[in-house]
């Protein structure tokens, strides 16, 4: 069983959605990693909210804080915040970790982070697709 830091800076809808996801993939028997995650949103309101619903483990007070020794950062901000945060947190990464983006461009952040992350450093897009049947529920017992 591998041991994973994950971490997940924005904490707007995809991002708690995301941890719920993980931490349901690690309850699930055979299950052959286990995540910890830590969230880190820059206004402070809802980490500790999502903490209680069950999508992380710990809270960040610095986003710098949240990026080091996290071996997958899952960025759920707006496409306006990703540079920021990138160079924020490029000079904590430790080698090897993926930083993965879900903003609807793709080429601006690639650019942000050539500049901003280090080689050892990785981004990975994602085009999300969300279920329209479950646009509005937080949790699956609600729809």
């Amino acid at each position: 069983m591998a041991d994973i830091n994950l971490t997940i800076i924005g904490l707007q809808r995809v991002g708690p959605a995301f941890g719920l996801a993980i931490k349901r993939y690690q309850s699930a028997p055979g299950a052959t990693h286990k995540f910890t995650i830590t969230g880190y949103d820059y206004e402070g309101k809802l980490c500790k909210e999502i903490k209680k619903a069950g999508a992380l483990d710990d809270c960040a007070r610095s986003v710098t804080a949240a990026a080091e020794g996290a071996d997958i950062i899952f960025l759920d901000e707006p496409l306006s915040d990703i540079k920021e945060t990138l160079e924020k947190i490029g000079p904590v990464l430790k080698s090897g970790c993926v930083v993965l983006e879900a903003g609807p461009l793709k080429q601006p952040p690639i650019e942000w982070a050539k500049r901003c992350l280090p080689e050892s450093a990785y981004l990975v897009g994602l085009a999300l697709a969300i279920n329209p049947e479950h646009l509005y529920y937080l949790d699956a017992d609600e729809a």
